[in-house]
């Protein structure tokens, strides 16, 4: 498909949790896009541009998009300056991060996304059960700092009762003081995968040393359990309440 310039109405926004929006946007043509694509959008009148996921399944005119405002770059500034009935421009639709006919064949399907990552996962994961009829095993995991940040469980609750093969982890807040000793990200997959198990020794066994890249474009790494650089700075890794 040939990306498109279009224009879109902005018809509703809503917070749906701390500093996370929900967008609905209508063109004035019914669009066609594959589910995991993104859209490019004009954030300033010099004509800088931000990408977005698409947070939505193809329905006829409109899109929605999940935007993450906490960064507040210009991106975040132009989101936070928009009202119903405004218009914006965007470059339609791109992105390759999609299923493909060999992932259709596998019996098993695994996704991984945190914070506002998982955009384009829910549509996926919707168009793999209710278009596809994907009949193996769905794996989401959604990782957050806050259990207060979580959105859509209603949604995912939903797939999950229509849908057998689908499973949303949800890390367990009674538990966490279990797993504050992780201070590297290798080490949530064995976390996770000991509690699904319900074998301690699965994190136990499964650990490895940490080690601290220099080579940090982003300006950001982990230290012993310690954020430093970018929003988070100083912050650590995993929180607890416990």
């Amino acid at each position: 498909m040939a990306v498109k310039r279009l224009t879109g109405k902005l018809i509703d926004i809503g917070l749906l949790a701390r500093n996370t929006y929900l967008l609905k946007i209508e063109f004035e043509e019914e669009v066609e896009f594959i589910p995991g694509q993104f859209v490019s959008m004009k954030v300033n009148d010099e004509g800088l541009r931000r990408s977005y996921s698409i947070a939505s399944l193809p329905k006829g005119k409109e899109i929605e998009l999940l935007v993450d405002i906490a960064p507040m770059g210009v991106g975040s500034k132009y989101i936070l300056s928009l009202k119903k009935g405004d218009f914006m421009e965007f470059l339609c639709f791109l992105g390759k991060f999609t299923i493909d006919e060999e992932s259709l064949m596998k019996d098993k399907i695994l996704f991984v996304g945190t914070g506002a990552g998982i955009a384009p996962l829910k549509p996926m994961i919707e168009d793999l059960l209710n278009n596809k009829k994907y009949t193996g095993r769905v794996n989401l995991i959604w990782g957050m700092r806050h259990e207060d940040d979580l959105y859509w469980q209603e949604e995912f609750k939903d797939i999950q009762d229509r849908f057998g093969t689908f499973l949303a982890i949800r890390w367990p807040t009674d538990d966490f003081y279990l797993y504050d000793d992780i201070s590297i990200l290798q080490d949530i997959f064995p976390a996770v995968f000991s509690y699904l198990f319900e074998d301690k020794s699965i994190i136990e066994n499964c650990k490895v040393e940490g080690a601290t890249n220099s080579y940090n474009t982003s300006g950001v790494y982990v230290l012993n359990g310690i954020i430093y650089g970018g929003i988070d700075d100083h912050e650590p890794l995993f929180l607890s309440d416990n």
